[in-house]
């Protein structure tokens, strides 16, 4: 049996910090190069969303993402346009009641095709703006309402109006024909391209404007 003297047990416990702090100065050193890399990362990241950020919300967007639908060569008459928005705009309304529709995030959407020059909006555009204001933290989430109170109307895009139906033609025999807004939501593009009469120039197939 062995007898540990007050000495004893003060070396010991000595000889164990000390043995602490040496594994803890090794381990350490072994992982400053991943903690350095992951500082180096998080600083790209940071930096990388800031120019998302500033690319969102001023000046023209080198990676504006535009439907082939409605690139250069398709024609459409102002009242055309305005069905598409609103259209556009609805169909994105009804998929995704998630969207907070607020002032603050109807203006960053709307400011954003604005200032991009952008005059025919479809559902895929509007879906891949949202998704990029959402994954940069730009956009106003819902506030949780409390018990009792109204909640207040939402926003829409200033560039979208209310449809009224569609003006158009029959694609079967060419003659001019109303179509309903019950008609209109039920269309395919391809449907509503014909519908519409808009016709495409130059088509060049799936492409993003860089």
């Amino acid at each position: 049996m062995i007898l540990f003297t007050d000495r004893n047990r003060a070396e010991l416990r000595r000889f164990r910090e000390e043995e602490e702090a040496r594994e803890r100065a090794e381990r350490e050193e072994r992982e400053r190069p991943i903690r350095e890399a992951e500082a180096k990362l998080n600083a790209t990241a940071q930096k990388l969303r800031e120019l998302e950020i500033q690319v969102l919300t001023t000046g023209e967007d080198p990676d504006l993402f535009i439907d082939p639908t409605v690139a250069p060569g398709v024609t459409m008459t102002p009242a055309q346009a305005k069905e598409l928005n609103a259209r556009s705009f609805a169909e994105y309304r009804d998929n995704h009641p998630e969207f907070y529709r607020c002032d603050e995030n109807a203006a960053l959407v709307s400011e954003y095709f604005n200032r991009n020059g952008i005059r025919l909006v479809t559902l895929p555009m509007v879906e891949a703006l949202v998704n990029r204001l959402r994954d940069a933290g730009l956009l106003k989430e819902a506030p949780v309402p409390e018990p009792g109170l109204v909640a207040e109307p939402e926003s829409e895009p200033e560039t979208v109006a209310q449809a009224e139906g569609l003006d158009g033609i029959d694609p079967d025999t060419g003659e001019p024909r109303h179509y309903s807004d019950f008609e209109v939501s039920r269309m395919s593009a391809d449907e509503y391209r014909r519908a519409a009469g808009v016709r495409l120039i130059h088509p060049s197939g799936p492409r993003r404007w860089w």
